[in-house]
């Protein structure tokens, strides 16, 4: 199993600018991994307002495809920084708060 198993059981938080009819507004939010076997790990996300209320989120299964924590982690952030709601991007300037991914 690749280093990517390191991160089951974590959790990774992160600032986001979302972009909802028009109003602007600051976002925070947890990417957490879930379990893996020997070719997925399952990821959930969520992310909040201001207010704490729920704008997003999506849980599903993410290849590993011999990816080092970093690019895994870079994947993972793609996917929620171009998550829809109909035709419309939500979410910008997505910035990890935690730092313990490997410098490869």
């Amino acid at each position: 199993m690749s280093s990517i198993s390191n991160l089951i059981g974590k959790e990774l938080t992160f600032s986001v600018v979302y972009t909802i009819d028009k109003k602007v507004g600051n976002g925070s939010g947890k990417i957490y991994f879930e379990n893996s076997d020997d070719y997925t790990v399952y990821v959930s996300w969520k992310i909040v307002d201001e207010k704490n209320s729920l704008l997003a989120g999506k849980s599903r299964k993410y290849f590993q495809n011999n990816l080092t924590e970093k690019t895994f982690i870079q994947e993972i952030i793609n996917s929620i920084s171009n998550y829809r709601i109909g035709r419309k991007k939500m979410f910008a300037n997505l910035i990890l708060a935690n730092d313990f991914i490997n410098n490869d």
